[in-house]
């Protein structure tokens, strides 16, 4: 397994935390890429993982027969493969673009749903245990997923691990005169003494879906908020297409 360069995810902070699990390789091969993307398919009709801003990688099935019931559990990875034939790439390729590919192995990206806060009183611990968040940045919003990369301090006991989600309350935050939608990064360390530092880790949420019929725009605006450190406020944009708001469904 390589290292990553989108966000520097130690072996022993992945460890420490269990945010991921490593799906042992099945193949190896020259020129290994990585590269976020969602798990679609299975062991009997085939994988395809749709990568982040465009392409679908097609892996060979022998280099996933031996991870196939692994990868049926996933939702989103961090996958690292080699392409097949690379001399035969095209030049500008789409989100439809399929490439045939050698799965190396991959990193399990923690996926949830973000929440509606909305008469939800199961949600309230959302905020009244959040803590401020020492920094995040929106690596990709694409085809149902807001992916972040977010750094902050733990108490490094891994049974009492940090808890972060996404949430939205669609009384308020939904701004339908201006096409965005408003969400919340919510951070709890779980722990009274947190001094230990952790960075680049990967979070995945699946949007609302159900948000599709309510914009009138073909793109609506994401604006990302958190408490950070001494009450400052961090905020992220990004725009979409709101066929986004959907994840892919691999055929």
């Amino acid at each position: 397994m390589k290292k990553m360069k989108l966000a520097v995810i130690f072996a022993a902070l992945v460890s420490v935390f269990g945010f991921s699990s490593c799906l042992n390789s099945g193949e190896s091969g020259p020129s290994t890429k990585y590269w976020p993307v969602t798990v679609t398919g299975d062991r009997y009709t085939g994988f395809k993982f749709y990568a982040d801003n465009g392409g679908i990688l097609v892996p060979t099935s022998t280099s996933v027969s031996s991870v196939g019931e692994s990868l049926e559990k996933e939702k989103r990875i961090l996958l690292y493969y080699s392409f097949v034939d690379e001399e035969t790439l095209p030049s500008n390729p789409t989100e439809t673009t399929t490439y045939d590919i050698i799965y190396q192995g991959a990193t399990s990206i923690d996926t949830k749903n973000v929440i509606n806060l909305y008469q939800n009183a199961d949600a309230d611990t959302l905020i009244t245990n959040k803590d401020a968040i020492g920094s995040f940045n929106i690596m990709s919003a694409y085809k149902g997923y807001i992916t972040v990369e977010a750094a902050f301090n733990y108490s490094g006991d891994a049974k009492k691990l940090p808890y972060v989600n996404m949430a939205y309350n669609s009384d308020v935050d939904v701004d339908v005169s201006n096409n965005t939608l408003n969400l919340t990064l919510y951070y709890d360390n779980n722990a009274e003494n947190a001094y230990a530092q952790a960075s680049g880790v990967l979070y995945s949420f699946q949007l609302p879906s159900e948000l599709y019929g309510t914009f009138s725009s073909d793109s609506i605006k994401l604006v990302v908020k958190a408490d950070g450190s001494s009450s400052q406020e961090l905020k992220k944009e990004v725009k979409i297409a709101k066929s986004s708001l959907f994840p892919p469904r691999g055929y």
